[in-house]
């Protein structure tokens, strides 16, 4: 099985690519859909009460960031408290996606060269936009500017990325011109693996 990293820019279109290859039946995992299972599921309510002087009634995903990102003390134990677990649930979902014999699995980590969550991968596709786009995808789902800018400007610029990436989707376009850009993707993936 080959592991195969999603990753980019804040709002560069990752879950887009992850939606297109799972709508082709792929198996695709999601760090983001995970951490906010962890919230749901609240495992950690009272840890991240007490890391951010809350209530555990108060404790949201939405709560927790707002402080985290002004803070780089209480971000840093959210991740020592949230990657263990994370990475727990990411090890059982290969194990799932080896005895099922998948091909791929593919793995959207937004931050993965920031965090350098793993060496356990064979192929890294970056989604990269340029930031004008990115920001504009992510004003439409309600987040400020400010809070936009502090997290871009957190991470690794995208023409680093880029470099490091064995490919890249650009997507400053529309979601069919990212559909044709995704399928260009696996067949470089067919190419390479099978």
């Amino acid at each position: 099985m080959y592991n195969i990293i999603i990753t980019g820019s804040l709002g560069s279109g990752k879950s887009s690519v992850a939606s297109i290859l799972k709508h082709k039946s792929y198996s695709v995992f999601s760090a983001d859909i995970i951490i906010n299972n962890i919230y749901e599921d609240g495992i950690f309510k009272k840890e991240m009460a007490n890391i951010f002087s809350l209530t555990e009634k108060q404790v949201s995903k939405k709560s927790i960031s707002d402080i985290a990102f002004k803070d780089q003390a209480k971000l840093k134990k959210l991740e020592k408290l949230l990657y263990p677990e994370l990475n727990k649930r990411v090890k059982q979902h290969k194990e799932l996606c080896k005895q099922k014999k998948s091909l791929y699995f593919f793995y959207e980590a937004p931050v993965f060269f920031e965090k350098k969550e793993t060496t356990d991968y064979d192929c890294v596709l970056v989604v990269s936009a340029n930031k004008e786009h990115c920001e504009s995808r992510l004003l439409k789902k309600n987040m400020s500017k400010q809070k936009f800018d502090k997290i871009y400007n957190m991470q690794i610029p995208i023409q680093k990325k880029e470099e490091l990436a064995d490919y890249v989707i650009f997507n400053n376009s529309n979601l069919l011109d990212l559909k044709d850009k995704t399928k260009l993707f696996l067949k470089f993936l067919k190419q390479k693996y099978e």
